[in-house]
């Protein structure tokens, strides 16, 4: 087990790199719970933060993807990135900012959704950065992806596909959780039993699967991660899930299979971009923790956490926290 872990570390570091990732921090919190008053601790794996001191960037934990992903799509040169996601997506903002930042077009295409202030402030952000912007109209699924298929025909450049879900993805997420277990250990903090993170693509779920089955390779047990599902079935399944962690553990040479964890359904509310009433519940909440909420993703992740912490009691959940925690229009160069 431990030739093994070696390997798919050696084949990890050989991955190259934007050099855009700065180590999120490990922060611990105490909050009272609104709905019975209790005080209970939580961790947070504070992905908002890893743009260290670049602020020519923005998107949270989809920086950890794009510092994988971009490198082998940069070889061929490319004068654009595109990508598609919803109006309010973060992905496709981070994407206009990479761009931006490398001196490239970008080109999205962009579904309908339904608006919080804050999506719209990414909407709004992303037209404005981005080279082009085309509004999807279809909904019917194999209308939409008939749509999708016309737009990238049209299209020149380096592909990003939904959430920025490749290989190279999953692997940027890889390095967060081995980047949690070094941080734990070096804290001398108790390691989590769950560990609570928003999902719509899956990659970020797959590869937090796969680092933590590396970095806990030959320990009794592991977390039990819970993917909060914010997008339908159709989008993140457990199908899906386990087919990006089986790619992404073949490119390290790991043989072991994925660590429990389950899809929780019990925050998605009418759907995506939809706040669930437990998450609009968790504004004042925020405030005491001192970190950004979204209703689309990161609100969601909070309250099935929460739910789940009246039944246990345990107080050993961490959430993983993937929300740039600054606003997005006091970092855009055109402000």
């Amino acid at each position: 087990m431990e030739q093994m872990r070696r390997r798919a570390l050696k084949q990890l570091k050989r991955c190259p790199r934007m050099g855009w990732v700065s180590p999120s921090p490990l922060t611990t919190h105490e909050l009272r719970d609104p709905q019975s008053g209790r005080l209970f601790r939580l961790s947070v794996k504070r992905d908002g933060l890893l743009h260290g001191p670049n602020n020519a960037l923005y998107g949270g934990n989809k920086l950890r993807k794009l510092d994988l992903s971009l490198p082998p799509l940069l070889q061929a040169q490319p004068k654009a990135l595109y990508t598609v996601g919803g109006e309010g997506s973060h992905h496709a903002l981070a994407t206009s900012f990479a761009a931006r930042a490398l001196g490239l077009e970008s080109h999205l295409a962009l579904s309908a959704q339904v608006h919080s202030a804050h999506s719209a402030e990414v909407f709004a952000l992303s037209r404005a950065l981005a080279t082009s912007v085309t509004l999807l109209s279809a909904h019917e699924e194999l209308s939409f992806h008939r749509e999708l298929s016309a737009w990238r025909a049209r299209q020149e450049g380096a592909w990003l596909p939904t959430g920025g879900s490749s290989v190279e993805a999953v692997l940027g997420m890889v390095e967060g959780a081995l980047e949690l277990s070094e941080q734990l250990s070096c804290l001398d903090a108790p390691e989590p039993e769950r560990i609570y993170i928003a999902t719509a693509s899956g990659s970020s779920l797959a590869g937090l699967l796969l680092g933590l089955s590396i970095a806990w390779a030959g320990r009794a047990s592991a977390p039990f991660v819970i993917g909060v599902r914010v997008a339908p079935s159709r989008l993140i399944n457990g199908r899906k899930v386990r087919r990006l962690y089986r790619a992404a553990a073949a490119r390290l040479d790991w043989g072991e299979p994925p660590l429990a964890f389950k899809l929780d359904d019990s925050q998605l509310g009418a759907g995506y971009g939809h706040p669930s009433p437990m998450g609009l519940a968790l504004d004042q909440l925020s405030e005491g923790l001192g970190i950004p909420l979204d209703q689309s993703y990161t609100a969601k992740a909070l309250g099935a956490l929460l739910c789940a912490e009246r039944r246990e009691l345990s107080g050993a959940s961490l959430l993983w926290h993937s929300l740039d925690e600054r606003a997005p229009k006091l970092i855009s160069p055109l402000v």
